[in-house]
């Protein structure tokens, strides 16, 4: 009976929840689907504004793009369906607030009021199509996950081991050929070295579990978090956590000479894969059919903010997402919110 299986934990179901218990999966049966979201695929988010990041300029860097249409040029009839979804396309009007980092003089932050306070919620199970139609049980899990940094993999490293096969359906699997590899030579740019990533096995992150596994459909990794009492950004890859909020750097030069670090946090949204971006078949961040969460972005995605831009400045942040928010008016309100 549904009663006597556990409730999915409060932690489970805010921000990103990337698992379904048996409780969540007999839940979701009234809607008739069974999707999953999680780990997403990008790159250091880290100060290093290297070719290897996502941080400056005008876009994903190419490994970005051509993993994407590799896999959609896979799929034989392939074509994206971006027409045919309810989801709201790049360009419409942003409000920004800029503010000087309380931890660090030498830095401010930019941050995109219209996404932040918008009602953007994960609908894992409750919606999700997953970004390839042809693995809509996938959520973003497809092409796995890339690491940020060595420490990033070493973090993940020491969850894996904490993982027992009741949690984990590709433990055996793992100890096998291993849990990470090296991204593949077709996916770079010329003279690119390849960074590391979450292995893929039977098509997808080997940290998903497959539907009908005992201990729920999802991340493995997410589900160390809750049984442990733990925060999944503890857990999983950097990437995984931080998405669908887009972190970048870049350096500012005043008239004055002097310069400043720009931190800008904001949504990650479809062009922040590049061009490959419009290959998916589906994406979450402007979609009408995600933004129905009971609490603004902000305020649900604490734990992650907080960690991206320290405790200091997300107070502030509050600060200003609050005053946004008590001016009334819809002009630079989300558009794929719910009409007021």
């Amino acid at each position: 009976m549904v009663a006597s299986l556990p409730r999915i934990s409060e932690v489970a179901r805010r921000r990103k929840a990337c698992l379904l218990t048996p409780f969540s999966i007999a839940r979701s049966a009234r809607w008739g689907r069974r999707f999953l979201a999680t780990a997403f695929l990008t790159r250091s988010q880290t100060k290093d504004v290297s070719a290897r990041s996502l941080v400056q300029g005008s876009g994903a860097p190419a490994w970005l793009s051509t993993a994407v249409r590799d896999y959609r040029r896979s799929w034989p009839g392939s074509r994206h369906t971006l027409a045919r979804v309810p989801e709201v396309l790049i360009g419409f009007p942003r409000a920004f607030v800029e503010f000087s980092d309380p931890a660090d003089n030498g830095q401010m932050f930019r941050c995109d009021l219209t996404w932040l306070t918008s009602r953007w919620a994960c609908i894992y199970g409750e919606g999700c199509r997953g970004i390839y139609a042809d693995r809509p049980n996938d959520g973003c899990c497809t092409l796995g996950a890339h690491f940020a940094d060595a420490d990033d993999e070493k973090r993940v490293g020491k969850a894996v081991r904490e993982l027992k096969a009741s949690q984990w359906q590709y433990k055996k699997d793992a100890r096998v050929g291993g849990w990470a590899e090296e991204e593949h030579p077709d996916h770079l740019a010329k003279g690119e070295l390849p960074g590391r990533k979450t292995r893929v096995i039977d098509g997808a992150c080997i940290f998903l579990n497959r539907a009908g596994f005992p201990a729920g459909q999802g991340c493995a990794l997410h589900l160390l978090a809750l049984s442990q009492g733990r925060d999944f950004l503890e857990t999983k890859p950097d990437v995984c956590w931080q998405l669908p909020i887009r972190r970048q750097f870049r350096t500012v030069s005043r008239t004055d000479d002097t310069s400043y670090t720009e931190i800008t946090i904001g949504e990650y949204s479809r062009d922040g894969w590049g061009p490959g971006g419009a290959d998916l078949d589906w994406y979450c961040s402007s979609n009408t059919e995600a933004h129905h969460g009971v609490r603004p972005v902000y305020l649900e995605n604490r734990a992650e903010l907080v960690a991206l831009m320290g405790k200091a400045a997300y107070g502030v942040l509050v600060e200003m997402c609050q005053d946004f928010e008590s001016r009334g008016g819809n002009a630079m309100r989300h558009p794929a919110d719910p009409a007021p």
